[in-house]
């Protein structure tokens, strides 16, 4: 899955296995705050749950990855073409 599962807090409680496989094999990211690992790129928002949740499904947030991604270009290649740390949910 491509999914991404936050708490009230922005911390990243549970990453589908095709966002994990983009990081590095032993990157962790379960635990931690979701602006620790990721940029918000749009909508122009405060990145707050409140905020995210008012937006819901009529808007796609776009995150930017503030970690370096997998070097492996089969891994990255595959989901976003090459050297894109961009990551689209809707």
């Amino acid at each position: 899955p491509f999914a991404i599962v936050l708490d009230h807090q922005l911390r990243i409680v549970h990453l589908g296995t095709a966002i994990k496989n983009i990081f590095p094999v032993g990157t962790v990211l379960s635990g931690r705050a979701l602006e620790d690992v990721f940029r918000l790129v749009r909508p122009d928002i405060t990145l707050e749950w409140d905020k995210v949740l008012s937006y819901g499904r009529h808007i796609v947030f776009v995150i930017e990855s503030k970690i370096p991604l997998c070097t492996n270009p089969s891994a990255v290649g595959r989901k976003f073409g090459s050297n894109n740390t961009q990551i689209r949910l809707k």
